[in-house]
């Protein structure tokens, strides 16, 4: 038996080659003898007529034939080709048939080809979702082309055009080149082609199978490694274009009744960018990706649509985005639910879509917001009702202009009748940076929950307990934002209770961008350190009057008060005064402004009261004040390290009880004007000595007054050794008599005349020959720095009370005036000593180490520098040379 089927099996091998040999010989022998024939049926149309006429089951006719012989078989041109008769005659024109003669007996296969060239083909979307061609032989008057092109076989449109016409859809788009294959049988047509918007390009293929009378069927178009910059007028959707990209792009649709009625799509895409459709040859694309892979699904579903994407990957740089198991549907309502959602890239697309507005548009552009949801499952019948929830592992954007931005917000979001709460991630870390306020990027952890519902247009949000932890500070929050839809700053209805924190923390929350820079950096220079405690802050009023300023005869648009105890600060007003240290009081933040009160120590000087504030930071004047009651060495301490020190009371020793006024306004609107300063020091009983000069007063009382320049004491009432005594004083420009000074200083009182030439070594000589007590005026003069002159210290008197016992012309009784004026530089023996003792003599004395150099110039007037030895010369009325002579 086995014998029997192999012999069966070889038997029925060669029967079947010897067949197809036979036929191929046949099929060539008929090939030839039609070619032959060909010339004969260009001498007789009306056979051909006659034949095409059998097959397409109407009447045809043409004006003109010619034939030629192709590989698969005869080709017959036709001119003027028409099918049917009369009024219901289709007009085809030129055309081509080919008889497939080899192809045509394959199962499924045409005996005959129907080519047409260079047809204008339009694909039109109607108003109610249906698509139409129109352009193809036999549509005149709304007739199916089909009807007479059917029989005729496989029909093929080469090099035609096509315009894709669906304003619906905002799609205009004219593709130069596609290439059709069609067949119909009966109602079934089926379709494929290749179209191309850049002959050099690659081409997008497409697929259908449908019934023409009912509008159902199928479609697939895609295109494998091409590059989708040629096709950016076809891809658009939501007022978007592709502008570039390349890689392998798939979708298959449903047809029903001519309407797509679904959609799946496959992507693997690189170097993807979008961009706004009507930018068309404007600005570049705003919205790039390296590579974008995945799929959806999407359908008609009920009164509404579906939307599916099991997967979907971005990728840019080394970051991927990853969005799975999304489903979203939409009808009377919409429910979405999603294993995980990055919503990076559809935020991005949203900033190039018309179908968002102008203003979000730029923000979404400029703050490049991202969100990372996962678990969601939210569901609404209408816009009021939401239900579901997600979990937010992260949401962010960037800062835009004077809008701070966020990132790091994660947490618990549940929706239900109309409203949402919102639980955060005590774990999480949030980053809060606002550069034009702010100015550095605060991280906190944020524990509770805010609440949100609709009301009338807008929104209310609510905080019912809030704990927030940044760095070094922490405060508990309550309150809520009310959102009034209208697209204004929301109002505000917040309150703060602040954890104790160190004073400088206070720094890193100017809103800096409303406050002149001016004030920034004093407020920064002034808190040095020191605890806030028992921080308590409110704020109230629409966002859109911040900041809440009182208007001229009308009341703030709204609160904001802040206060907080300050202890053991330490606050620096200026940068050349002392700090105020130990300072114990109350800063308050009101409006646009803020005051402090208080009470601490500038250097060691007790101030038992202090003020401090800045109105308006908008304006930015500082107003300082201050008031102290305390010892006077501690006030001496303090002028020697201020702006009002001076040298000649470097050492200045103060002993009793002094009582002070200290004023200041600072600018701070960046103007370039210095502080006004102004104050006051009243001396009761006050000693003051001056160990530099052996000087020791008592009893010192009066008034100094001082501002930005300096200060003036212009009658200080004293006691010197046992004796009344007049002080003077004064610093600074418009304070001193001698426009070359910084410093003038002026004692009188009555000196013995022995004690003043102890002071002053160089008249030594002149102790013995001069007696008695006079009133005198001592004088300090300290020229301005760089000024190249010397300190000089200047005396006066009348030298009533003094006697003089020299020779004439000096000889004084004690009873008799005598004008007299000394001039001494300093330091001692740095120059020249001058003395002028009315019109009687003139005397200058080489001062310091050396012979004696003096020289005298009687009745007066200018003395020459001396020369070692005296030498006396001038005029006088009586002279003892003799006695002169002796007492040298």
């Amino acid at each position: 038996m086995k014998k029997l089927a192999l012999g069966g099996l070889r038997i029925t091998r060669r029967l079947l080659v010897s067949a197809a040999v036979l036929l191929l010989l046949a099929m060539a022998l008929v090939a030839v003898a039609a070619s032959q024939l060909l010339p004969m049926l260009e001498r007789n149309p009306a056979r051909v007529e006659a034949w095409l006429g059998e097959r397409a089951g109407h009447p045809v006719q043409f004006d003109a034939l010619e034939t030629e012989w192709t590989r698969r078989g005869p080709l017959l041109r036709l001119d003027g080709l028409r099918i049917g008769a009369g009024a219901d005659a289709v007009s085809v024109g030129a055309a081509e048939v080919l008889v497939a003669q080899y192809a045509g007996l394959l199962p499924g296969r045409s005996l005959t080809e129907l080519r047409l060239r260079d047809l204008e083909l339009v694909l039109a979307r109607g108003d109610d979702g249906r698509w139409h061609v129109r352009g193809l032989p036999g549509q005149d008057g709304g007739r199916d082309p089909f009807t007479a092109l059917e029989r005729l076989g496989e029909l093929q449109v080469i090099g035609a055009s096509l315009d894709v016409d669906a304003p619906g859809l905002g799609l205009q788009v004219s593709i130069p080149r596609i290439d059709v294959r069609l067949r119909v049988d009966g109602s079934r047509v089926r379709a494929a082609s290749r179209a191309w918007k850049d002959p050099a390009g690659a081409a997008l293929r497409a697929v259908a199978l449908f019934d023409r009378d009912s509008g159902d069927g199928r479609l697939y178009a895609g295109m494998e490694d091409g590059d989708l910059a040629g096709w950016s007028e076809l891809l658009q959707v939501a007022g978007l274009a592709v502008a570039s990209g390349r890689g392998r792009a798939e979708a298959w649709a449903g047809l029903r009744g001519s309407r797509i009625e679904d959609v799946t799509a496959r992507l693997d895409l690189h170097a993807v960018s979008l961009r706004r459709a009507a930018d068309a040859g404007g600005p570049p694309a705003l919205a790039t990706w390296d590579r974008i892979a995945g799929g959806f699904h999407w359908g008609r579903e009920d009164a509404g649509w579906r939307l599916d994407v099991p997967d979907l990957l971005t990728a840019s740089g080394d970051h991927e985005e990853r969005t799975a198991g999304v489903s979203l549907r939409a009808g009377d309502g919409y429910a979405l639910v999603a294993d995980r959602i990055e919503a990076a890239p559809v935020l991005q697309a949203l900033a190039l879509s018309d179908r968002t507005s102008a203003g979000l548009r730029r923000w979404l552009l400029q703050a490049r917001p991202h969100a990372v949801l996962a678990d969601v499952a939210v569901a609404a019948r209408d816009r009021n009702v939401v239900r579901g929830g997600a979990r937010v592992e992260a949401l962010g954007f960037a800062a835009v202009g004077d809008q701070p931005g966020l990132a790091g917000l994660a947490g618990e979001l549940v929706a239900g009748d109309g409203s949402m709460v919102f639980r955060f991630d005590p774990e999480a870390g949030l980053q809060f940076d606002w550069p034009s306020g702010f100015g550095e990027v605060h991280e906190v952890t944020l524990e509770g929950e805010v609440a949100a519902w609709r009301q009338d247009a807008g929104w209310q949000v609510h905080a019912p307990s809030l704990r927030l932890d940044g760095t070094d500070y922490g405060a508990e929050l309550r309150g809520g934002l009310e959102f009034q839809g209208d697209g204004t700053r929301p109002r505000i209805d917040m309150a703060a209770r602040l954890d104790e924190a160190r004073v400088p923390v206070a720094k890193r929350f100017w809103v800096r961008h409303q406050m002149p820079p001016q004030a920034v950096e004093w407020l920064d220079a002034a808190l040095v350190g020191g605890a806030v405690v028992n921080g308590r802050a409110v704020v109230s009023g629409d966002l859109d009057d911040w900041p809440f300023k009182a208007r001229a005869g009308q009341p703030p648009a709204g609160l904001f008060h802040a206060e907080a105890e300050l202890v053991d600060a330490t606050l620096k007003f200026q940068p050349d005064w002392p700090a105020a240290h130990g300072m114990q009081g109350r800063v308050r933040f009101i409006g646009n402004g803020f005051d402090f009160r208080g009470a601490g120590k500038v250097a060691d000087l007790a101030v038992q009261k202090v003020e401090a504030g800045i109105a308006d930071f908008g304006a930015a004047s500082l107003a300082v004040s201050a008031h102290s009651a305390a010892g006077a060495g501690n006030l001496a301490a303090l002028l020697q390290q201020s702006p009002l020190s001076v040298h000649a009371l470097s050492d200045l020793r103060l002993q009793g009880a002094v009582e002070g006024n200290f004023a200041m306004q600072l600018p701070l609107d960046g103007g370039g004007a210095g502080p006004r300063i102004n104050g006051s020091v009243r001396l009761a009983e006050v000693r003051a000595a001056l160990p530099q000069w052996d000087l020791v007063l008592d009893e010192v009382g009066g008034l100094l007054e001082f501002d930005e320049d300096g200060f003036q004491a212009a009658r200080l009432a004293a006691w010197q050794s046992g004796r009344p005594a007049v002080l003077s004083l004064r610093a600074g420009s418009g304070h001193v008599l001698a426009a070359g000074h910084a410093f003038e200083g002026e004692l009188r009182a009555g000196l013995e005349a022995s004690a003043l030439l102890e002071r002053v070594p160089e008249l030594d000589w002149l102790r013995p020959h001069v007696q008695g007590r006079s009133t005198w005026t001592v004088g300090l003069a300290m020229p301005r720095e760089g000024s190249g002159a010397r300190p000089r210290l200047l005396l006066h008197s009348d030298l009533v009370g003094t006697w003089l016992d020299l020779p004439e012309p000096l000889r004084k009784r004690p009873a008799l005036p005598l004008p007299a004026r000394i001039d001494i530089p300093l330091p001692l023996g740095a120059g020249d000593i001058g003395v002028q003792l009315g019109q009687r003599v003139a005397l200058r004395a080489r001062a310091g180490d050396g012979p004696a150099a003096i020289r005298v110039a009687l009745g007066g007037g200018e003395v020459e520098a001396p020369e070692p030895g005296l030498a006396i010369g001038g005029r006088a009325a009586e002279l003892a040379p003799m006695e002169w002579v002796g007492l040298v």
